[in-house]
C-alpha cells in the first residue's frame, strides 16, 4: 500500500450483542445474493459521468455547523442564493486520494469474501432489529459509484456516488450520526432520485473510518439505516450503537487485511524457499516468473541503473532513484487526476507505481511495474522483491563462487595427487629398505657408518621428513573439506579406551628419538566400564586428539602430558595438560585461527588448533583453552555430549601383561630430582599392572633415576646377594664406556636403563623385554657363577634392534607359511594397477617380500583385461586374482570404472567376490564415496603404511 500502513479503527465501548454478531455463525435467513458488476440504476444520465466538485466548494454550514452525537439535529439551513442544481450533489473528501488509495489497500478481494460478508450480515440484521428501521446498509465509496455490500431488506447495488444519499456521509465529522428524519421536506434531498422516485424518508448514517499511522483519518464507506416511512429520531443508546457498530466493521476490516497480507507473507516465503531449493540454472528468469505469476498485469524486468536513474522495459518512463522512497514509487500527480476526472478515471498505458530493488552492487534493479489505478503495492512487497533480488546476487555469486571452488579443488586434487605419489615411493621404498638392513644386522653384517649415520637412521629421517610433509598436506586438506562443508560425521559405536594406541602410534613416529626421550604421556580414564563406548565418528575423534597431542609434544620435549577423561552427566569430557614451554597471553586467542602458530621456527602449517575447534564443533562440542602460563603447561579442554552406545558391551582387548620372571612388587629409590616425572609414570604403570610397592629392596624390582653428576649412586643394593632387577630412568641414551664404568657397582644384579618417552604401550613392552632378560641372567647366573652383569638399554642397542627384527622375521615367516598353506587350499593371487612406475616397482617388491604371487596392470583397461584373461584362462595356475589393488586416477580408465566392471565381471560369471583396495592419492569425501559404491572393500590414502596394508590382508583373509 505504498506508505500507508494497514491502519487502526475507533473503537468505543463494546456492545455484547454486537460482538458476539462476529463470533457465531452466518444468520441462515440473511442470504448472501449475487453481487452485480455494473452501475445500476442511474436516474440522472446526463450528469452521473461528471465530475464531483472539491470539498471546498459547498459552505460550512451545508452540513450544519453542529458537532458530536447531536450534529444531525439542526434544521435545514436555506439553500444558498446561488444554488441552481436539483438537489445536493455530492463532493470530494478533503483527503480523497489518501482515502481512495487506503480503500483500495483494505478491499482487496473484499466482494469475494465470504466469511466476511456473512459477519456484517449477521451484525447488519441484530442492528436493524435493535432500532426497527425498514432497511440497513454496509457500503464503500469508490471513485465514482458507490457499493452496497451487506443489507437488510435491499437489493445489492452499485449505485453511482453523484446520486447515492451515503456519499454525503464520508464528508460528515468524525463520530457523527448523519440524520434526516423527513428527508420529503429537506431542500437538499428532497429533489435527489432516491427520495423523489424511490421514496425514502428517514436516513441515519455514519463513517466507516480508520486512522493511519500518520494519524490521518479516512472514511471507507458507511454504515446506515432508512426508511420509507418518517421515523423518530434516535435515541442517544441507538446513536451510540450505530458509532459502536461502524467501529466494529471498520475494525474487522482493518484486521482481514493484515491476515490477508499474513498469509501473503507466508505464499511470498514459501516461494522463495521452493526458489532457492529449485537451484535453477537461471536464477533470472526464475525470478521473472515468479513475479509476474503472483502479481498478474505487471511489467517485472531488469534494468540497467544510469545516472542513477532506470528506464522501465517497454515504456518510455524514467524514474530516479532518488524518487524511490523505501523501495517503493508511485507516480502521485497522475493519480490524483485521475480521481478528480470521471471520465479519465481508468488504469494507465504506462506505469504509475514501482517496486524497486538494486541488483549487483546497483549495477542492475529489479523492477516490477503496474499501470493499475487500484494496485497498491507496501512494504512487504519492497521486501518481497528485495528478497528475489538478493536471490539472484547470491545464487549469481554461488554460481561464480562454486566455479572458483571447482577450480580450486581440482588444483589442490592435481597437486596433492603430484605429492602424494612420489611420497608413496619414498617412503614405502624406505620403509622396504629399512626392513631389509634391519634383517642383514640380524645376519650378522657389519654397519660401515656410526650409530648418527647408519643406513637405519636415515632412512628414518626420510620417513620422519615424508611423514612431516604429509601432515601438513593432510592437514590443508582437512581444513578445505570444513571450509567446503563437505566433512560427514558417521557416528558409530567406540570403545574411548582405544584412542591412546591408535593416536600415539599415528602421532609419535613423526618425531625424533631424541625429541622424545623426557616425555612421559600418560592416558587417565575416570568413568567406569559400562560407559566406556560412546557414540561418536571415531575417525573425527581421533584426530582431534592427534591435533592437542601434536600440539602438547611440540611444546613439551621434556615432561608430562596428561590426558585425562572424564564422563559429568551428559557431557564426557576429555582434558590435555602438558608441563611445557606454555602459550603467551597475547598469543592466546590467536593460536586457534588458520596458519597461526606462537613459534614460527615449528614444524606443520599452523592448522592444528584451528582444525581442533572445527572438528569439535562438528561433533556438536566445543574446545577451549582453559589455562595456560609461559614455562608452566597448557590446559586443553573438549567437550562433547555423551551418547551411550545401544550395545555397551566392551570389545576392548588390551590386556596385561604376563611376567614370569620378575616379582610382581618394586621397591623405588629417588637418587635426585631428574626425571623425576619419568620415575613417577613408572611407578604408576607398574601398579596398574599389578606390582605392589615395596617396603624394602629384597625381592623386588628396583626403580631409580639417575643421580646428579658427581654425586654418589646408591650403595644399598650391593650388601643383597640374590639377585635383582635394577631399572633406571636416564635421560637418554648412555654410552658405552658409562655402562662399563657402572657395571660393577650393580653386581651381582642386572642393571636396565630406560628413558622416554614413556606410554603404556611401551612401557609394557619394556616390563616384558626386562623380564625375559632377568630371566636369561638368573639362569646364567645359576649355571655360571661368575657370569658377569651386562648393562642394558632396551631402545638403543642392537639388542632391540634384534628384537624388533626377530619380530619382523617371525612375522614374515608366519606370513609365508599361512600364505603357503592357503594356496594350498586356495590360489592367492594379487593384481596390482597403478600408472606410476615408481609405484609399481614399490607394490612389485611388496609382493615379492611377502611371497605373494601377482600380476601386473598400467591402466584400468589393461586391469579389467589381465582380471578377465586370468578368469577365463584354464592353463593358469592362478586364477582368477583374490587382491587387486587399485590406483584410482589413471588415463584411458579410471580406478572406479575399473573396479566397476570387475564387479560386473563377477556377477555375470557367478564368481566369487575379490577383494579390491583402492590405494590413490586422492582423499576427497567423493572420491571415497564413489569408490566404495563402484565396489571397492577399503580406500587407502597415498602413502600408505605396508604395515597397514599387512594389518588389511590379514583381516580380510584370515592369514
Amino acid at each position: 500500500m505504498g506508505r500507508y500502513s494497514t491502519g487502526r479503527a475507533h473503537m468505543y465501548l463494546s456492545v455484547p450483542h454486537i460482538a458476539d454478531a462476529f463470533g457465531c455463525a452466518p444468520i441462515n435467513s440473511l442470504s448472501l445474493p449475487s453481487r452485480p458488476t455494473d452501475i445500476n440504476p442511474i436516474f440522472d444520465e446526463q450528469k452521473h459521468k461528471e465530475p464531483l466538485a472539491p470539498r471546498n466548494t459547498i459552505g460550512p454550514d451545508t452540513y450544519g455547523l453542529s458537532t458530536g452525537l447531536d450534529a444531525e439535529t439542526f434544521s435545514p439551513p436555506s439553500p444558498p442564493t446561488d444554488f441552481r442544481d436539483p438537489y445536493l450533489y455530492p463532493v470530494l473528501t478533503g483527503n480523497e486520494y489518501v482515502r481512495l488509495t487506503t480503500l483500495w489497500y483494505h478491499t482487496q478481494g473484499l466482494t469475494e469474501d465470504k466469511d466476511f460478508l456473512w459477519r456484517i450480515s449477521n451484525l447488519l440484521g441484530m442492528l436493524k432489529d435493535s432500532i426497527r428501521w425498514e432497511f440497513a446498509i454496509v457500503g464503500i465509496l469508490d471513485n465514482d459509484h458507490f457499493t452496497r455490500l451487506v443489507t437488510a431488506n435491499l437489493p445489492i447495488l452499485n449505485l453511482p456516488r453523484r446520486e447515492s444519499t451515503c456519499s454525503h456521509t464520508v464528508n460528515m465529522s468524525p463520530g457523527t450520526v448523519f440524520m434526516i428524519t423527513d428527508m420529503s421536506k429537506d431542500w437538499r434531498f428532497q429533489n435527489s432520485p432516491h427520495v423523489a422516485i424511490g421514496g425514502l424518508r428517514s436516513y441515519a448514517g455514519t463513517q466507516l473510518r480508520i486512522m493511519l499511522a500518520d494519524g490521518i483519518e479516512v472514511a471507507l464507506g458507511s454504515l446506515c439505516i432508512a426508511s420509507n416511512t418518517v421515523e423518530e429520531r434516535l435515541t442517544e443508546d441507538q446513536k451510540r450503537g450505530l458509532l459502536r457498530a461502524a467501529d466494529t466493521i471498520a475494525a474487522e476490516l482493518v484486521s482481514r487485511t493484515r491476515m490477508r497480507r499474513l498469509n501473503e507473507r507466508q505464499n511470498m516465503l514459501n516461494h522463495l524457499s521452493h526458489l532457492r531449493a529449485a537451484d535453477s540454472d537461471d536464477p533470472q528468469a526464475a525470478v521473472i516468473r515468479l513475479l509476474t505469476t503472483l502479481y498478474e498485469g505487471v511489467n517485472v524486468s531488469l534494468e540497467p541503473v544510469v545516472s542513477n536513474a532506470v528506464k522501465i522495459s517497454g515504456t518510455s518512463v524514467r524514474i530516479e532513484c532518488s524518487k524511490f522512497t523505501d523501495g517503493l514509487w508511485e507516480d502521485t500527480e497522475f493519480i490524483k487526476h485521475s480521481m478528480q476526472d470521471t471520465d479519465a478515471f481508468s488504469d494507465a498505458r504506462r506505469p504509475i507505481r514501482a517496486v524497486f530493488a538494486y541488483l549487483r552492487q546497483g549495477e542492475r534493479a529489479l523492477i516490477v511495474a503496474s499501470g493499475k489505478l487500484r494496485c497498491i503495492f507496501d512494504s512487504l512487497d519492497a521486501w518481497f522483491v528485495d528478497q528475489c533480488a538478493q536471490f539472484i546476487n547470491s545464487t549469481l555469486q554461488d554460481r561464480l563462487l562454486r566455479e572458483a571452488l571447482c577450480a580450486k579443488d581440482l588444483f589442490l586434487r592435481s597437486i596433492t595427487h603430484e605429492l602424494r605419489t612420489p611420497l608413496h615411493g619414498i617412503l614405502s621404498s624406505a620403509e622396504l629398505m629399512d626392513e631389509e638392513l634391519r634383517i642383514r644386522e640380524v645376519k650378522g653384517l657389519q654397519a660401515l657408518f656410526s650409530d648418527e649415520f647408519s643406513f637405519p637412521a636415515c632412512l628414518s629421517s626420510i620417513k620422519r621428513s615424508g611423514r612431516e610433509l604429509m601432515t601438513s598436506i593432510n592437514s590443508i586438506l582437512k581444513f578445505n573439506a570444513f571450509a567446503d562443508d563437505t566433512m560427514i560425521i558417521r557416528p558409530t559405536e567406540y570403545d574411548i579406551r582405544d584412542l591412546e594406541d591408535t593416536v600415539l602410534d599415528d602421532v609419535l613416529p613423526s618425531y625424533a628419538s631424541n625429541q622424545l626421550q623426557g616425555l612421559s604421556i600418560l592416558f587417565e580414564y575416570h568413568l567406569p566400564d559400562e560407559n566406556t563406548i560412546i557414540n561418536v565418528d571415531a575417525n573425527v575423534l581421533k584426530e582431534l586428539l592427534k591435533s592437542l597431542l601434536t600440539n602438547s609434544i611440540s611444546a613439551t620435549s621434556r615432561g608430562r602430558i596428561l590426558v585425562r577423561t572424564t564422563l559429568l552427566g551428559s557431557c564426557s569430557q576429555l582434558d590435555v595438560i602438558d608441563t611445557g614451554m606454555g602459550i603467551a597471553e597475547c598469543d592466546q586467542e590467536r593460536i586457534f585461527l588458520p596458519f597461526e602458530k606462537c613459534n614460527t621456527h615449528s614444524t606443520g602449517a599452523g592448522l592444528g588448533l584451528s582444525l581442533a575447534v572445527q572438528m569439535a564443533t562438528s561433533l556438536g562440542g566445543s574446545l577451549s583453552l582453559i589455562w595456560s602460563e609461559l614455562g608452566k603447561g597448557s590446559h586443553f579442554q573438549l567437550k562433547l555430549p555423551y551418547s551411550r552406545a545401544v550395545n555397551n558391551q566392551s570389545v576392548f582387548c588390551h590386556k596385561s601383561p604376563t611376567f614370569g620372571d620378575l616379582p610382581l612388587r618394586f621397591y623405588k629409590i629417588r637418587q635426585s630430582a631428574r626425571n623425576e616425572h619419568l620415575l613417577s609414570h613408572l611407578e604408576t604403570h607398574l601398579i596398574s599392572r599389578g606390582f605392589e610397592k615395596a617396603d624394602g629392596p629384597q625381592g623386588s624390582v628396583i626403580i631409580t633415576n639417575q643421580a646428579e653428576p658427581f654425586q654418589p649412586c646408591y650403595t644399598g643394593l650391593s650388601q643383597i646377594e640374590t639377585p635383582l632387577m635394577v631399572i633406571t630412568v636416564t635421560e637418554g641414551p648412555l654410552s658405552s664406556a658409562y655402562q662399563t664404568s657402572m657395571a660393577d657397582d650393580m653386581k651381582p644384579h642386572l642393571a636396565w636403563y630406560i628413558h622416554g618417552p614413556f606410554y603404556k604401550s611401551r612401557l609394557d613392552e619394556i616390563m616384558l623385554e626386562a623380564d625375559h632378560a632377568f630371566g636369561i641372567h638368573i639362569s646364567n647366573k645359576s649355571s655360571n657363577p661368575s657370569y658377569s652383569t651386562i648393562m642394558i638399554a632396551p631402545s638403543d642397542t642392537l639388542s632391540k634392534v634384534i628384537s624388533n627384527t626377530s619380530q619382523i622375521l617371525s612375522d614374515t615367516l608366519t606370513f609365508t607359511t599361512t600364505t603357503t598353506h592357503t594356496r594350498s587350499k586356495a590360489i592367492f593371487r594379487v593384481l596390482l594397477v597403478d600408472d606410476n612406475h615408481v609405484n609399481l616397482k614399490v607394490l612389485e617388491m611388496y609382493c615379492k617380500k611377502r611371497i605373494l604371487p601377482f600380476g601386473k596392470a598400467s591402466d584400468g583397461n589393461e586391469a579389467v583385461s589381465s582380471y578377465k584373461a586370468a578368469m577365463i584362462d584354464l592353463d593358469s595356475p592362478y586364477k582368477p586374482y583374490n587382491l587387486v589393488l587399485m590406483d584410482l586416477q589413471m588415463p584411458e580408465c579410471d580406478g572406479i570404472e575399473a573396479c566397476r566392471q570387475i564387479r560386473q565381471l563377477e556377477q555375470d560369471n557367478g564368481l566369487k567376490r575379490s577383494v579390491i583396495f583402492m590405494i590413490t592419492g586422492q582423499d576427497s569425501v567423493a572420491d571415497r564415496r564413489n569408490s566404495l559404491e563402484a565396489g571397492a572393500d577399503e580406500y587407502f590414502v597415498k602413502p600408505v603404511s605396508l604395515k597397514r596394508l599387512d594389518q588389511a590382508l590379514v583381516e580380510y583373509f584370515r592369514l
